[in-house]
C-alpha cells in the first residue's frame, strides 16, 4: 500500500472513532445533576415509581439505615427510618437500587412496616458487592423524601 492510502484510511479510522465518541458518550447532565444530591436517575425513578410515582425532595432530616447488610441469598432485606432521630412511623416507604457499574436489572419495590420506624422490602440481590439506591419516604400527611443510600450487600 502507498503511504497516501494509508494516511487516508487513518484519518478516516479517526473521524469514525471521534464521531461515534461524540455519539454515545452522552452530556452526563442528568447523571452529575442527580449524582450531587447522591441519587441516580435509576434509582430515583425506581424508588419513586414503587410509591407511585412520587416527586421525592431531599431532606438531611431523614436517616436510613440497614439493621444488618442485605444478602445475596435472602429475598428480603430491612431498613430502619429516622426523622431527627424518632423513627417515622406509618409512613409509605419504597426503594430503588441497582448495582454500581453494572447492568443488573434495578432491585426495588414498597415496604412493609415491621415494627415502629422498621420496614421490609421484599427484594432479592442479584449479586453480592456495592450497591447505590434511594429510599423514598411519603409520611401520613406530608410531601415525598428522596433519601439516597449506599451499601454492600453480603
Amino acid at each position: 500500500m502507498n503511504r497516501s492510502r494509508i494516511a487516508l484510511i487513518a484519518v478516516v479510522a479517526v473521524a469514525v472513532f471521534g464521531g461515534a465518541f461524540l455519539l454515545f458518550r452522552g452530556d452526563g447532565d442528568d447523571t452529575e445533576t442527580t449524582a450531587a444530591s447522591g441519587l441516580t436517575p435509576t434509582t430515583a425513578a425506581a424508588a419513586g415509581g414503587a410509591c407511585g410515582g412520587v416527586t421525592a425532595r431531599a431532606d438531611t432530616a431523614y436517616k436510613v439505615a440497614f439493621p444488618s447488610p442485605p444478602r445475596a441469598d435472602a429475598g428480603a432485606f430491612e431498613v430502619t427510618v429516622s426523622r431527627d432521630g424518632a423513627p417515622v412511623k406509618g409512613a409509605k416507604v419504597c426503594f430503588g437500587g441497582d448495582m454500581v457499574g453494572m447492568s443488573h436489572p434495578p432491585v426495588g419495590g414498597e415496604a412493609t412496616e415491621v415494627a415502629d420506624g422498621t420496614y421490609r422490602f421484599n427484594a432479592k440481590f442479584s449479586m453480592r458487592g456495592g450497591w447505590t439506591g434511594t429510599v423514598t419516604v411519603v409520611p401520613t400527611g406530608g410531601s415525598a423524601v428522596a433519601i439516597p443510600v449506599t451499601f454492600d450487600v453480603a
